[in-house]
């Protein structure tokens, strides 16, 4: 990064007696960044979360803040907001005062108060709500307040656990229109917490992908999808089909690769491995057109098979080919426009080789 970060993660750890909730982390969060932590339930997301905030202390690392160090230092005097889950509103307060509590607890004036409550309400759409309490709003609402609440004082990064994680699909996707708004909008920092892949691949600027309490992977979403650097990476952000193979070098400006299960395949190129290397092959399902047997192919990569399994996913039309007797690869293609084979019918799969993504783990 060449901007100073506003948040700086050093070698950070969390440890409950024998058992390592959070290992080794480090990492730099820009001003203005959209961080989302991704990652399988228990994988050390929402520890990091919280140990950023300062509820959860470390255990061994650094946190500083615009570089300096705020390890030791509770969460009220962080300067960061909080967005929950559960909404974490106050029942016998207004909508206006649950916003309003941050800043009257900083001791702001009054008419301030009033102003930046108004100022908040209108940027979450909801200024006619004011006098409501919380049991008189719908979920998407109560989410709305909670995201008002956090962003009215104008905190140097707002956290936010797994906010959406209690709503229903329309409202979730709804809401998350709403949020990136608000970080175009504010141009805060926001640090968030998902295990929802299209979630944070939707709303993020970076991805820090989480498992085994390990920060195994950061990118763009674009990185992260289109070309990751691990197979888990692969494996857990998207449909991938994984294949594995041999390393055999590179001509005419790609890398060639021998599947397992027979095949030549060309792919990146990858001037860090050596013939003979053993490396596993991604290939996204979109990527893949289906042809019928003897129909041209252009000189894309080509494999034949034969249709196992194939339904429609409503936008996307899903095939299953079974190339041999190990590798199963699956075709995803808009449904308006795929074309149907029958069960058992035989088919070539062919795609251009920059889509072959080469993973050496």
């Amino acid at each position: 990064m060449t901007a100073e970060p506003i948040v700086s993660i050093r070698n950070a750890s969390v440890v409950y007696g024998k058992v390592a909730a959070l290992q080794d982390a480090t990492i730099d969060i820009a001003k203005g960044d959209f961080l989302t932590l991704l990652g399988p339930s228990g994988s050390g997301k929402t520890t990091l979360l919280n140990a950023i905030a300062g509820v959860v202390p470390l255990s061994t690392g650094q946190l500083l803040v615009e570089g300096v160090d705020m390890t030791a230092v509770p969460p009220n005097r962080r300067g960061f907001g909080m967005v929950f889950q559960n909404y974490a509103l106050m029942p016998h307060l207004t909508v206006f005062e649950n916003i309003a509590f941050p800043l009257r607890i900083r001791r702001v004036a009054g008419e301030q108060v009033h102003r930046k409550v108004m100022e908040a309400l209108d940027l979450v759409r909801l200024t006619g709500l004011a006098e409501r309490r919380p049991k008189q709003l719908s979920g998407g609402q109560q989410q709305r307040v909670a995201l008002a609440r956090a962003v009215v004082y104008e905190p140097k990064v707002i956290l936010m656990d797994e906010p959406l994680g209690a709503l229903d699909k329309q409202l979730r996707e709804g809401l998350q229109g709403e949020i990136r708004h608000l970080h175009a909008m504010l141009g805060a920092t926001v640090v968030y917490v998902t295990h929802d892949q299209e979630e944070a691949l939707s709303m993020s600027t970076r991805i820090a992908l989480i498992s085994d309490a390990r920060i195994r992977e950061v990118g763009s979403p674009h990185d992260m999808y289109f070309r990751p650097r691990t197979a888990f990476t692969a494996g857990f952000v998207g449909t991938s089909n994984l294949m594995k193979g041999r390393y055999r070098g590179d001509a005419e400006g790609w890398s060639t690769v021998e599947l397992a299960g027979g095949g030549l395949v060309r792919g990146v190129p990858r001037t860090d491995l050596v013939a003979g290397a053993e490396i596993m092959v991604m290939l996204r399902p979109e990527a893949i057109d289906l042809l019928g047997p003897g129909e041209p192919t252009s000189g894309l990569n080509l494999l034949e098979g034969e249709v196992t399994d194939h339904s429609l996913q409503g936008t996307t039309w899903r095939t299953v080919i079974a190339v041999d007797t190990e590798t199963r690869i699956v075709v995803q293609r808009l449904s308006r426009v795929a074309r149907s084979f029958p069960l058992r019918s035989r088919v070539q799969l062919c795609w251009r080789p920059d889509d072959t993504v080469i993973l050496t783990q």
